[in-house]
């Protein structure tokens, strides 16, 4: 009997442990927690592993069998958890992971903010995860502002927090991701001046769209050592992309030229000729004769992709030759029909939203800023 109540007491107390262990008093975890979306069906999984770069991507390896789970591109990977951040338990450090995945974007910004604080030991992998998620979190906040001149504020506030991390961070699976955020924020926002007003110093909005400065984020991304093959092309034909639509058309064509190189022959190439037609006629005084060129290489490809950068090509030209209204039916040619990559609707919609606003149409132009904040987000 007193053998029989001893086991009984025993398996109590063992399992008021696990149940502590499960909440907040969990034990520090051995291997990092990496979550990532699964190319097969889109879902996000996760599981306790390393992360390793390879010539192909990252690989995402096991810490209990220590087999490949997978390989994963870096646009892919959403967040890899510490495994362990000095003062607080595992329910802690998963806080702000769970307000993420409810999309409670601003709580989770400031438990993150409220980790680093009380970690000052923490390692550098640790002060990198911080840094990256609060400044996510903060770019997701401001596209779900629903009040414009908010939503405003945290956008250029995110937009600093995002190039301190990307000026900072030359390597890792964060750079590519960041980079894209930034500039897209970045496209999708416009120049904030600071001018003086009598004594006092006000913020006035020039109305320039930040295409070169996304141009410097893409550069940047495109010189990350350990980015993937495909990851660095995409970069750079990002950089290329939004440097003409700053109108750096010298610099676009040096970039341009270096690409053809080794293009190969298909997507990539493509869209280099367009850029290429793109930069040569944006240089003439009628930049608008370019229109029928790009539209034959337009019709020589079925790419949904090569043809949304076509379009938006010609409605840069379009612009630049003072035709807004021309301009208008090619962006929302990529909005409406060619709306597959996420990158070019955003450029489209950017400048769409500007067309309205200047041809006296403020609802619309209103519509379109707001659409913005939408697409800028993660899926």
């Amino acid at each position: 009997m007193l053998r029989t109540f001893v086991r009984t007491a025993f398996f109590l107390v063992a399992a008021a442990a696990m149940l502590e262990s499960s909440g907040r008093g969990q034990p520090t975890a051995t291997a990092d927690r990496v979550f990532y979306r699964d190319k097969k069906d889109g879902q996000i999984k996760d599981v306790e592993a390393e992360l390793k770069a390879s010539p192909s991507g990252y690989q995402i390896i096991s810490a209990t069998d220590k087999k490949l789970v997978a390989t994963v591109s870096a646009s892919d990977i959403i967040r890899v958890v510490p495994a362990d951040i000095p003062g607080f338990d595992r329910k802690a450090i998963f806080e702000p992971v769970g307000f993420e995945t409810k999309k409670e974007w601003e709580k989770a910004r400031l438990a993150h903010v409220e980790i680093a604080k009380k970690s000052g030991t923490a390692s550098e992998k640790v002060r990198k995860y911080l840094e990256f998620r609060t400044a996510i979190c903060l770019a997701r906040s401001s596209d779900e502002t629903p009040d414009e001149s908010a939503a405003t504020a945290k956008g250029h506030a995110a937009i600093k927090l995002l190039d301190n991390f990307l000026t900072a961070n030359k390597t890792g699976w964060e750079v590519f991701p960041v980079g894209q955020s930034l500039a897209r924020l970045q496209v999708s926002s416009t120049e904030i001046k600071k001018e003086k007003d009598g004594d006092k110093e006000v913020e006035k909005d020039t109305g320039r769209r930040m295409f070169e400065e996304a141009a410097r984020t893409w550069g940047k991304v495109a010189k990350t050592a350990d980015l993937a093959a495909d990851l660095k092309q995409e970069a750079v034909l990002q950089e290329i992309d939004t440097k003409l639509r700053a109108r750096q058309l010298a610099e676009a064509k040096g970039l341009i030229d270096e690409a053809m190189k080794t293009a190969p022959a298909g997507a990539v190439k493509d869209r280099l000729n367009i850029f290429q037609l793109a930069q040569k006629f944006g240089d003439n005084p009628n930049p608008a004769e370019g229109a029928t060129a790009i539209e034959a290489e337009i019709a020589k490809s079925k790419d949904p992709l090569v043809r949304a950068t076509g379009y938006g090509m010609i409605g840069e030209l379009y612009l630049a030759a003072d035709k807004p209204r021309d301009a208008m039916w090619n962006y929302l040619t990529v909005e409406v029909v060619y709306n597959q990559d996420r990158d070019e609707v955003i450029k489209a919609v950017a400048r769409l939203a500007d067309i309205f606003r200047t041809q006296g149409e403020e609802d619309r132009g209103r519509t379109y800023r707001e659409k913005l904040r939408r697409l800028r987000g993660a899926p």
